[in-house]
């Protein structure tokens, strides 16, 4: 995917997370948060030319994609860590029993994190490749 389309599906991702309650809608909230950091982490590895923008990385792969290298730079561990975490919020409150608002907002901080991150290497590395 583009980057442009990336940072389209990012906005309309936000867009729904806002609509949406930490305590009522947590399941939800975790999951667009996942969808949004990989967007970001896509985003800025095409940037980066490490990922060709006719590929992507898929959210349950980008973990172990960025174990080999610094693949974004000094912060790619950050980026790991807190792609690991975002999933580790997933078995028990997406799929399991688990009932906490928190996990939203858990969910939320790991996301900025990785878009502080991604956004930082997208604006950096401005007009280094072609968007088209």
């Amino acid at each position: 995917m583009r980057i442009h389309n990336h940072l389209k599906k990012i906005e309309r991702l936000g867009r729904s997370a806002s609509k949406l309650d930490f305590e009522e809608d947590y399941e939800a909230l975790v999951e667009i948060y996942m969808l949004i950091s990989a967007h970001y982490i896509n985003a800025a590895l095409h940037k980066l030319g490490v990922v060709k923008q006719n590929k992507d990385i898929k959210h349950n792969q980008i973990f172990s994609f960025l174990k080999e290298g610094n693949k974004l730079g000094e912060d790619t561990e950050i980026i790991r860590d807190s792609m690991k975490k975002l999933d580790g919020l997933r078995p028990s409150h997406v799929y399991g029993k688990g009932e906490n608002g928190e996990i939203a907002k858990n969910a939320e901080g790991y996301c900025k994190e990785v878009k502080e991150i991604c956004s930082r290497i997208i604006k950096e590395n401005e007009g280094t490749i072609n968007e088209g």
